[in-house]
């Protein structure tokens, strides 16, 4: 084959690509389907509270919930949704932080606080703590 007829063929069979995922989706347009970015990222160590915190007051000044699926963390503001990401397993997890933490003179290294459900999901309890990348998407928070 020439290199005309080669690149001929190639972009036949993109066109064809882009055809097909066009209409792969149903009635959705191409413009739909979107990625989104997230608005907040941070790395670092997260833990879990439990037991010992059920019933008690979060800052937020909601009751704290050991089966919600919930987060302290020491800046984000109340009612942010995050998506907690465990770096070495994959798993994640969709909290709401309602809290401030991890307490500093305990955990220095830890960015986040994880209910104790939470940790259940990213099943970390047995470790106690694990690597996470916390992002925050605008599609995900109250009013969007």
């Amino acid at each position: 084959m020439r290199h005309h007829e080669i690149f001929s063929l190639l972009i036949t069979q993109c066109i064809a690509l882009l055809v097909f995922m066009g209409t792969a989706h149903g009635d959705q347009n191409s413009d739909q389907v979107s990625f989104e970015r997230p608005v907040f990222v941070e790395n670092g160590i997260a833990t879990w509270y439990g037991g010992r915190h059920a019933g008690l007051k979060t800052a937020s000044g909601e009751y704290f919930n050991v089966h919600k699926l919930t987060a302290a963390h020491r800046t984000l503001p109340f009612g942010t949704v995050v998506r907690v990401t465990d770096l070495k397993s994959g798993r994640a997890v969709v909290v709401r932080i309602n809290d401030r933490g991890p307490n500093a003179k305990v955990k220095s290294r830890a960015v986040l606080d994880l209910s104790e459900s939470a940790a259940d999901v990213l099943a970390m309890r047995e470790r106690g703590v694990c690597r996470v990348r916390i992002e925050a998407f605008a599609s995900d928070q109250n009013g969007s």
